[in-house]
């Protein structure tokens, strides 16, 4: 007999089993979450309800701090490229906190460490892991965000940017050879050897507070004005080492050069009889080198005749030789030949010798150059042009200024940091060293004139990093090979005589100075004096000179108008053609308007007057 089971029989267990199955479910895909503070490290995620160990079971995580976040979940993760092209993208696991930072673990054994450095909260660093990471990378990117109050300030070309977060700012930063991209949210990281650069994420000083400034002065101290000098005369120790020992050769009339001959070296004499005026041994120096000097009599030009005159032969060369080269220089800036600027004496050159309306086709010949194309050397140029212009005149300047971003937009962002220092890379894992320097000398220039700490310092140590390259005679290698930031292998030579006026301003090197601000355009002194003043009055001109007593010096004032009497150590002094011959004297060509001078100094400074 069939007996009849009522329906709420199989309802109820049913139902039971449904809740069972319900909470089951609940337990399984539910997530909780949760926060956790360590220093100024805000973390912050998400776990499966069923799940306790953070160290493994995290599905979405989140580490922030000051304006910016790192978040890892299904949909962001961290990709890293292998050698062999290959792309691993790898996931989040969970964290492991510490008292000074956490270490988030992903997936292939690979992890993230977040370190607060030295217990202070302003600086955090970023370090990336790969102990137990079994593949070959190249490298990695890891993805960033920005609070959404946070403003930032990029520089092309270099790794750093400055992040702006309630009235705070902090320097988000890595490597050399990494790059930040702010559209994607990605930092990629390059790796040597398995191991990546650590990013770095710090409090901006009050002294250094721009994306620049902080780049290029990590790890290196603002150098101030008398250690600078200290290190620089430390070096020239040994470049007057060799010009009057190690590298003269008397008998064979010349000094030393990189290729291992024997020449005869102007640049070598004038540099020489600097630094021995400098030390007060110009005397000694002289009866030591005086017979070579005779022997080549005939090479010498306008660098040493302030020392060693000769203005009937040399004097009137300069004039003709200017001559022609204005010629020249105008037809090639008519021509729009851009190379004019390689010349390192442009607008000094224009100022004194050529029609001063050129300097005007000068600046428009140089706004016509594509700065993002141009060759390093070029915009070395252009930006000396610019501040030959200031040194010789503030309003000239001015009017060149639009030049002066040169610096921020092309030439700092081919600084290479390496492990022997700063130097300018123009072409990829190469450095011309002449170059380095030349760029160190403008950099420093340029942070005088616009009273920009930053540039002084950099210019400073740009300079520093080339001279600690130097040898027992002031040698340096010509070209530096570079593989991740060090210098692998150093080429060729260049001596000390070849970068003497970049890292000295020694006032006893010959040396050409526009009198453009006291008198005009076309007027200059060629002297190896220090020269201290002019002053023009509707009567007079005078010309101050500092030089050690005793010793004398040639000048050529180029571009005074004709006088009625000069005075020499207050006296009326008549003019003498044969003035060489003797202590003092003077000629003056009425037709160029050139006044030709020897001055043998009674004291340390001398004055020469013209009265009209």
């Amino acid at each position: 007999m069939d007996t009849k089971v009522a329906k709420k029989y199989f309802v109820i267990p049913v139902f039971y089993l449904s809740i069972i199955i319900f909470l089951i479910f609940l337990q399984f895909s539910s997530v909780q979450n949760f926060k956790e503070e360590i220093g100024n490290i805000r973390i912050s995620g998400k776990i499966p309800f069923y799940k306790k160990d953070r160290s493994s079971d995290i599905t979405n995580l989140s580490v922030s701090f000051e304006g910016v976040s790192f978040k890892f979940s299904g949909d962001s993760t961290i990709e890293i490229y292998e050698n062999n092209g290959g792309i691993q993208r790898i996931k989040i696991r969970g964290y492991t906190p510490y008292p000074d930072g956490v270490e988030l673990k992903f997936t292939e054994g690979f992890s993230l460490r977040f370190l607060i450095e030295g217990g202070k909260t302003d600086k955090i660093l970023i370090i990336p892991v790969l102990t137990a990471y079994t593949g070959n990378p190249e490298s990695i990117k890891i993805p960033f965000y920005l609070e959404e109050d946070a403003t930032i300030e990029t520089i092309k070309g270099l790794p750093v940017l400055l992040v702006n977060y309630k009235n705070t700012s902090h320097f988000l930063s890595t490597g050399q050879g990494s790059t930040i991209d702010t559209r994607a949210g990605k930092i990629l990281l390059s790796s040597t050897k398995n191991t990546f650069s650590e990013i770095v994420y710090e409090e901006a000083s009050p002294e250094i507070n721009d994306p620049f400034s902080y780049w290029f002065m990590q790890g290196v101290s603002a150098i101030e004005e008398d250690e600078y000098m200290k290190r620089v005369e430390s070096y020239l120790d040994k470049a007057y080492f060799g010009f009057r020992t190690s590298r003269f050769a008397p008998a064979q009339g010349g000094w030393r050069t990189g290729e291992g001959g024997v020449e005869f070296s102007e640049r070598v004499l004038v540099a020489l009889f600097s630094e021995a005026l400098k030390r007060g041994r110009y005397n000694e120096i002289f009866s030591q080198i005086q017979s070579v000097i005779t022997d080549n009599r005939s090479k010498l030009s306008y660098l040493s005749l302030p020392f060693l005159g000769n203005f009937g032969r040399i004097g009137d060369s300069i004039q003709i030789g200017d001559a022609e080269k204005v010629e020249a220089l105008i037809e090639r800036v008519r021509q729009e030949d851009r190379t004019v600027f390689l010349n390192p004496d442009l607008i000094l050159f224009i100022v004194n010798h050529g029609p001063f309306s050129l300097t005007q086709e000068i600046f428009k010949l140089a706004e016509t150059v594509n700065l993002s194309e141009a060759e390093l050397k070029l915009t070395l140029g252009i930006l000396r042009a610019y501040l030959q212009a200031c040194e010789i005149s503030e309003k000239l300047g001015s009017s060149f200024s639009a030049l002066s971003v040169i610096t921020e937009n092309k030439i700092l962002p081919a600084i290479r940091r390496t492990d022997r220092g700063l130097f300018i890379e123009a072409e990829q894992g190469s450095i011309d060293v002449l170059q380095s320097i030349e760029a160190g000398k403008l950099i420093l220039s340029q942070g005088k004139i616009e009273e920009k700490s930053f540039l002084v310092s950099l210019g400073r140590e740009m300079i520093l990093s080339v001279l600690r390259l130097s040898d027992s005679e002031g040698v340096l290698p010509a070209r530096l090979s570079v593989e991740n930031n060090r210098i692998i292998l150093e080429e060729g030579k260049i001596q000390p005589e070849d970068i003497y006026t970049l890292i000295t301003d020694n006032s006893y090197y010959t040396r050409e100075i526009s009198l453009f601000e006291p008198i005009g355009p076309g007027s200059w002194i060629l002297t190896c004096a220090e020269f201290i003043s002019c002053e023009v009055s509707s009567e007079r001109i005078s010309f101050s000179f500092r030089f050690p007593e005793g010793h004398a010096h040639h000048t050529i004032i180029q571009g005074v108008k004709p006088f009625n009497n000069i005075q020499l150590f207050g006296i009326n002094w008549r003019s003498d053609p044969t003035f060489e011959n003797y202590t003092s004297g003077w000629v003056y060509n009425r037709e160029t308007q050139t006044l030709y001078l020897k001055l043998t100094h009674r004291q340390n400074i001398e004055e020469v007057v013209l009265y009209y």
